[in-house]
C-alpha cells in the first residue's frame, strides 16, 4: 500500500532550528545505547505508533524498539481522548520496554516518562515545563505533551510496557482545533520559534534510557 505523502504546515515565517525530521536525521543523532539503536520504525503517516508498536512488542521486538511518525490519523489520548498529531508540528513516538520489575511498580515508567520530556522541554528551549501527575507536561497551564501508557502483563511479570509521548513542538496556533485551542499550546507558541524535532526526539530519548 502505497502511504500518502501529507505536506507539512509552512511555519517558514517563524525563525529557529531547521525541522529536518526522517529517520536519517533522528539515527544520525541518536546518543542511547539501545533505545532506537536496533528496531526503528519511522512513518510519515501511521494510525496510532502504540498501536504499532503492541504489535510488533507482542510478535517478540525488544527492548528499546522504536516507532515514531511525522503525522498519527488516529492519535490517542488518555480516556480514548484523541491525540491532535498533524504532520510537520510534532513528536509522535512510541517506545517497547520489557522492565523486570512487579506490574504494580509498571506506572512508575508513565512518570518517568513525563520527567523525561519536561527535562527535554526545559533543556532545549528554557521553557517552564511542569508536570500534572502522572502523565501530562504543562506550560503555563496548557498541554504540552502527553503520555499514553500500557501493559501486557502477567500476574507476578511485566511482559512489555509500551510507552507512547506527543509533544506539541512546531505546532501553531491558527491550526489548533477549537476544542483544544484554550487548553493545549506548543513550543512554537510559546516561543515563537521553530525547534529541530529530529534534536528533540534524540534528547528525549536519551534522557528517559538514563532514568
Amino acid at each position: 500500500m502505497k502511504k500518502i505523502k501529507h505536506p507539512p504546515y509552512n511555519n517558514d515565517r517563524h525563525a529557529g532550528e531547521p525541522d529536518n525530521f526522517s529517520e536519517a536525521e533522528i539515527r544520525a543523532g541518536l546518543e542511547t545505547r539501545f533505545f532506537g539503536k536496533s528496531d526503528f520504525y519511522f512513518f510519515d503517516d501511521i494510525g496510532s505508533t502504540n498501536d504499532h508498536a503492541s504489535i510488533l512488542a507482542g510478535n517478540g521486538s525488544p527492548e528499546g524498539t522504536v516507532v515514531i511518525a511525522d503525522r498519527q490519523s488516529s492519535g490517542r489520548g488518555q480516556k480514548e481522548r484523541t491525540w491532535f498529531s498533524p504532520p510537520g508540528a510534532g513528536i509522535y513516538i512510541s517506545l517497547i520496554l520489557r522492565p523486570v520489575i512487579p506490574p504494580a511498580d509498571a506506572p512508575k515508567i508513565t512518570l518517568l516518562g513525563a520527567v523525561s520530556v519536561a527535562e527535554t522541554i526545559i533543556s532545549m528551549t528554557g521553557l517552564d515545563a511542569r508536570i500534572k501527575w502522572p502523565n501530562d507536561v504543562l506550560i503555563k497551564g496548557k498541554k504540552i505533551a502527553g503520555i499514553l501508557s500500557g501493559m501486557d502483563a502477567g500476574m507476578h511479570r511485566v511482559n512489555h510496557v509500551i510507552v507512547g509521548v506527543g509533544i506539541n513542538v512546531n505546532t501553531p496556533e491558527e491550526i489548533l482545533p477549537p476544542e483544544i485551542g484554550n487548553i493545549a499550546t506548543s513550543v512554537l507558541i510559546e516561543t515563537g520559534k521553530r525547534t529541530s524535532r529530529s534534536g528533540m526526539a534524540c534528547a528525549f530519548l536519551k534522557s528517559f534510557e538514563l532514568l
